[in-house]
């Protein structure tokens, strides 16, 4: 799954003027001028990675290695 969704980013990345980084979280902390921007948007389908790359503001980006798993598999 990760391999595809950065296969993904880098297809949109090429496609886009707007900056999408590799891996916009949905889960992040956004400041309240963002949500704002964020929900004056006015799209029958919403893209909230897209909207959030759209919004053009600085972002700060704490990195993360997601270890990989002990047991299991994802179930999906």
């Amino acid at each position: 799954m990760f391999w595809i969704r950065k296969q993904y980013y880098r297809l949109v990345k090429r496609s886009r003027e707007s900056k999408l980084t590799r891996i916009t979280p949905a889960s992040a902390c956004y400041d309240r001028k963002v949500v704002e921007v964020i929900k004056s948007f006015d799209d029958p389908y919403p893209y909230f990675r897209g909207m959030i790359a759209e919004a053009g503001f600085r972002h700060f980006e704490i990195p993360y290695h997601q270890p990989a798993r002990k047991r299991g598999i994802t179930q999906e």
